[in-house]
């Protein structure tokens, strides 16, 4: 399905952007110092690339198709599965964000530690997350939806890649996780 392809490429993207903060992060804990702004690209493009963009051609088509169609599995899968993780996400970059803000304004290890600690947990989070969508929940929809179905949601998802293309948020977002990985390697 067209519609897995892009979500799997995203999930590859999605992995470098995770890899590279786990990079930083030990860089900080041995001993560089916490720079801003890698934390905020980060923090961007995890709410704007991989929610917005990524996430919502997720629970806004492939899974609403799933819970439509294929019955108490797929909804117990997506609903108490995949979505209790996609805010649980969302909770880890507010918490870094938080924490980052308090950080540059007090520059306390304390805030230091919970910058490192939540966005160490995202990463974490994402990781497993982005195992179970590659290898259980997309193999399953596209084993299991019907050929309409897996039309229907090829064509939303074309449109709204349209949508972003017009926009350049795929270019934007990797370039900065691109930027993202040199900080790390630095």
């Amino acid at each position: 399905m067209y519609s897995i392809d892009i979500l799997v490429e995203e999930h590859a993207q999605i992995s470098k952007l995770n890899a590279a903060m786990k990079n930083i992060c030990v860089g900080i804990l041995e001993g560089a110092s916490l720079e801003e702004a890698p934390f905020r690209q980060f923090i961007d493009t995890v709410r704007n690339f991989a929610d917005r963009h990524h996430h919502q051609k997720e629970e806004k088509v492939l899974f609403s198709v799933m819970t439509d169609h294929l019955g108490k599995i797929a909804t117990t899968l997506i609903k108490h599965g995949m979505l209790v993780e996609h805010d649980l996400g969302r909770l880890y970059v507010l918490q870094t964000e938080k924490a980052l803000d308090r950080y540059v304004e007090t520059q306390q290890s304390v805030d230091k530690l919970d910058v490192i600690t939540n966005a160490m947990a995202y990463v974490d989070l994402l990781s497993r997350h982005i195992t179970k969508e590659n290898t259980l929940v997309y193999p399953y929809a596209e084993k299991h939806l019907s050929e309409e179905d897996k039309h229907f949601v090829d064509e939303e998802t074309k449109k709204l890649e349209d949508i972003a293309a017009s926009e350049h948020i795929q270019e934007k977002y990797l370039d900065i996780i691109q930027t993202i990985e040199k900080k790390a390697q630095a």
